[in-house]
């Protein structure tokens, strides 16, 4: 009898072939990529946060007079249809000038009364002229709002001056 030939052992490794030999990376799976790109978008976040923070400071703060000037110069412009619409003006007028005491001497009138307003307001404003000014203004427009008085716009145009006027005066220099 014969005996079987020995068979050489398997070897797995053998039945492979010659391009698994080779393990190639793409770069964008890489290390070194991931890095870079992880540099580049903190570069480019940063530069966005510094822009808005420089946006967001360099923004031109309105001034307490100007936005007093400004919605003066807007209710000028408005004319004066009726008695009702001229009472609501003077309330406008009241408004403003009493909105822009609040913030340029950061004392709180809005809720005060008129005549609390010219008790207290030579404490605040110093010039005795101003303060004559705003009690007159005052008077004129508590005839127009309470006593349904008659109002001509060339009354009201020239109280819108006066406080054009007392804003202008009360404007602090510059150092």
């Amino acid at each position: 009898m014969q005996q079987p030939m020995a068979q050489p052992a398997h070897d797995p490794m053998a039945e492979f072939v010659e391009i698994y030999d080779f393990w190639h990376t793409p770069w964008w799976q890489t290390k070194t990529f991931y890095i870079v790109l992880i540099s580049f978008l903190l570069i480019v976040l940063s530069i966005l946060i510094w822009s808005i923070i420089r946006f967001i400071i360099s923004r031109k703060k309105i001034t307490p007079w100007e936005q007093a000037l400004h919605e003066l110069a807007k209710l000028k412009q408005m004319p004066l249809l009726n008695d009702q619409d001229g009472a609501k003006r003077y309330f406008e007028l009241r408004t403003i000038l009493k909105k822009y005491i609040d913030a340029r001497y950061g004392v709180y009138f809005a809720d005060k009364t008129d005549e609390e307003l010219i008790v207290a307001l030579p404490t605040v404003v110093h010039r005795a002229d101003i303060v004559l000014s705003i009690k007159e203004l005052l008077y004129h427009s508590e005839q127009a709002v309470f006593a349904a008085a008659k109002l001509s716009p060339s009354a009201f145009n020239k109280d819108v001056d006066t406080v054009i006027s007392i804003i202008k005066h009360t404007i602090p220099e510059k150092k």
